[in-house]
């Protein structure tokens, strides 16, 4: 005879009784830790936002490199470790930015740690069928590289570049935009750090929907 069907509620709340924890137990579950000594914390979804031509990708270049290198950035110390930076305006202007990087701090074979992917992705899933995840398939294929190269630190650049069909002030459509940076970072253990615009008003943060500003665990302003 075969086995009675699970109720996929039952299922699903075995699953969270499995994950609750009590009273004093909380002291047990890991404490925060960081890829940037107090600013970015590891496994996290991270915001860095400014106005366009401010040096945005320079700076997460510089970020990423610390990184890759074991340099401390900003002066605060890092977590050394393989960066997977998905360079979505092309390569150009990247490499010209990562030469400048090289000839100040000297070459570096550690830099072989950064691994350019010179194309657009897109993180919006567009309609979400009930069959279907409700993440991207390039957040998944992102995923699956950034695993691949044990990846500390995945760098997007730009949102709106990764966002086609997106509505930016839509806290529906940026809800699956953050749900599939959140499955790269769940998948991969890596943080994820997206670059994005600041609206016309610098002084009101990043450009559109505040879904994104509220679900971000650290936010660098440039």
């Amino acid at each position: 005879t075969s086995a009675p069907e699970r109720n996929p509620r039952a299922e699903r709340s075995d699953q969270l009784r499995a994950m609750t924890v009590r009273g004093l137990a909380l002291n047990n579950l890991p404490r925060v830790e960081w890829i940037v000594d107090g600013l970015v914390p590891a496994r996290s979804l991270v915001l860095m936002y400014g106005p366009p031509k401010v040096g945005k990708s320079f700076v997460a270049i510089d970020l990423a490199a610390c990184i890759a290198t074991g340099r401390s950035w900003l002066g605060q110390t890092t977590k050394r470790g393989p960066v997977l930076y998905v360079a979505a305006e092309g390569a150009a202007g990247i490499t010209a930015r990562q030469e400048a990087w090289s000839e100040y701090h000297g070459p570096s074979s550690e830099l072989d740690e950064i691994y350019w992917l010179p194309t657009a992705i897109n993180l919006y899933p567009g309609s979400i069928r009930a069959d279907t995840e409700a993440v991207s398939v390039d957040a998944g294929a992102v995923a699956d590289m950034a695993s691949a190269i044990g990846a500390r630190l995945v760098v997007i650049d730009t949102l709106a570049r990764c966002t086609t069909g997106a509505e930016e002030n839509s806290a529906k459509d940026m809800g699956l935009v953050i749900a599939s940076a959140d499955y790269i970072k769940t998948q991969s253990g890596a943080t994820v750090l997206v670059v994005h615009h600041s609206g016309k008003d610098v002084s009101k943060g990043a450009r559109g929907s505040t879904a994104l500003f509220g679900a971000v665990d650290s936010q660098i302003p440039v």
